[in-house]
């Protein structure tokens, strides 16, 4: 699989991570001047605020690919939620899924989704993932979800997986998004506490208060995930 450009002109094949990475760090100051939507998971729940909020923006879709679906788990829960498009599944291991790279995929997307994905990527792949899927995988009007762990967490990336590889701001995916001309909403998600009780709630609202602090002295981010939705305007091919 060959890295396109992701921009309004035709691919170019000479473009490199490093061309991308400028083209984003240009727009760095405009990702604070962004508006932040709050939100929660409840991996205790059923259906959760992270599950509507990403049925929020494909509930209208004809046809969804889910990348590294893993359990099927999303679908299930968009399913429940009333999704009644077509969902492709795509993932390397495990059972029933559609793709097993992203080589087998040939049809465009109204929705594509990589949800806590990203951060098992090196870079050089991450970039190939995100080129494919604009410049290949997604109509005009298309949305692409990507949740993953909070870069400006003290320590939601490291505590989680051996498999990670790199953290990924919430900026640089704003600013890779904004420079080819997508819309973006950017989300910070609470992950919810999975006891319940007086005593455990008692204990998280001091555990967040003393954490609030901290993390306003370190210049991080309370919150534990992020997720960002980028819409390709209608009118636009690439």
């Amino acid at each position: 699989m060959n890295a396109t450009a992701a921009t309004a002109n035709p691919p170019d094949s000479n473009v490199t991570v490093w061309d991308r990475y400028w083209a984003a760090h240009d727009r760095r100051a405009d990702f604070y001047a962004q508006k932040f939507h709050h939100i929660t998971c409840d991996y205790a729940a059923e259906i959760d605020a992270f599950d509507r909020t990403i049925f929020g923006h494909v509930k209208d879709c004809g046809s969804l690919l889910d990348i590294g679906a893993g359990n099927k788990v999303t679908e299930r829960k968009l399913r429940k939620l009333g999704f009644q498009g077509r969902i492709d599944t795509l993932d390397r291991v495990g059972g029933n899924h559609r793709y097993s790279d992203l080589d087998e995929v040939e049809e465009k997307y109204d929705a594509i989704l990589l949800l806590e994905v990203i951060e098992h990527l090196p870079i050089a792949t991450r970039t190939e993932y995100l080129d494919t899927m604009i410049g290949r995988l997604l109509k005009p009007g298309g949305v692409i979800l990507i949740s993953t762990p909070n870069a400006d967490h003290i320590n939601a990336f490291n505590r989680e997986c051996w498999t990670h590889c790199q953290a990924v701001p919430m900026r640089d995916l704003f600013c890779f998004f904004d420079a080819v001309q997508f819309k973006t909403e950017l989300y910070l998600v609470k992950i919810l506490p999975s006891t319940r009780g007086p005593l455990r709630a008692l204990k998280e609202r001091i555990r967040r208060t003393v954490y609030k602090v901290i993390c306003y002295f370190l210049y991080t981010n309370p919150e534990e995930r992020i997720l960002v939705a980028a819409t390709r305007d209608a009118d636009r091919e690439r």
